[in-house]
């Protein structure tokens, strides 16, 4: 089982800012670290319900096994390639009843011959499938992913196919960056190169598109319970992040590191705002 071992960390910046006294953390982000980091006298990940990212490659096995290993913990995966989600994944991911609501996906393009062109192992339809089973799996979770824009050989109507792609999908969140040439790689010895004003007027293009399907998703959790790991106070108002990675901001009293039920009933910029319920 190949696993990409990383850091853990909190939603905010770090599992620090999160504790008193401040405490650095070095646990890797593997089930017999999260058992080491659970038991450590900072009771850190008990008392914080730290919020951590797991980079897998496996069949949510290693979900699985981060789950049993500090069941007082949520936990978020990010940077997830769509070949391992499969059905397995989703069924071992839901299972644990403590994987939140939202999945980073490695999407890089909407456009099929662009994907081609990256040498990526998916099509936009299997991509299709990947989040079909996520939103079967985890009703109502946020989709996010990072788009390149301008890759050598694209044109306007594989930047149209791409852009429309982040429509169909609804993404909650998109960060989308125009291609950047790195020499030594095939990418950089392809033809076709486009121009800096073409490949940054397309990543904005992308980006309003994307920004749109934000205020969609953000707008669908109106109404809505959410549970919100609170963490700063910003103007006398909590502020945190949902199970569905969502910004939410309430009114309340020492909030830090704790999990609440919200009921948002209104957007303010790009946060959620709601009462504790």
């Amino acid at each position: 089982m190949a696993v990409h071992r990383k850091a853990i960390h909190s939603e905010y910046t770090s599992v620090s800012t999160l504790t008193e006294p401040r405490a650095t953390v070095a646990a890797t982000s593997s089930p017999a670290s999260a058992r080491r980091f659970s038991r450590s006298g900072t009771g850190v990940l008990p008392a914080m319900r730290v919020m951590m990212s797991v980079w897998l490659t496996s069949a949510g096995v290693y979900s699985a096994g981060m789950a049993a290993a500090a069941p007082q913990m949520r936990l978020r995966l990010g940077s997830i390639e769509p070949t391992v989600i499969t059905e397995d994944f989703c069924r071992r991911a839901a299972a644990t009843g403590q994987v939140c609501r939202h999945f980073h996906l490695s999407l890089q393009s909407g456009c099929d011959r662009t994907l081609a062109r990256m040498n990526r192992k998916y099509t936009t339809a299997e991509f299709l499938a990947c989040v079909e089973r996520l939103r079967r799996y985890f009703p109502g979770c946020a989709l996010t992913a990072d788009m390149i824009t301008g890759f050598p050989g694209e044109t306007e109507d594989d930047q149209a196919q791409a852009v429309a792609f982040l429509e169909r999908v609804g993404f909650a969140a998109v960060h989308v960056f125009p291609y950047s040439r790195r020499p030594g790689t095939k990418a950089d010895a392809m033809p076709e190169q486009l121009s800096h004003a073409v490949k940054s007027a397309r990543a904005h293009a992308a980006q309003r598109v994307a920004d749109d399907c934000k205020q969609r998703y953000l707008a669908q959790q109106i109404r809505q319970i959410l549970p919100v790991l609170f963490e700063t106070e910003q103007d006398g108002r909590w502020v945190g992040h949902s199970d569905n990675y969502c910004l939410v901001s309430v009114a309340g009293d020492d909030l830090r590191g704790v999990v609440k039920n919200v009921k948002i009933s209104a957007i303010s910029g790009q946060m959620l705002v709601g009462d504790l319920v």
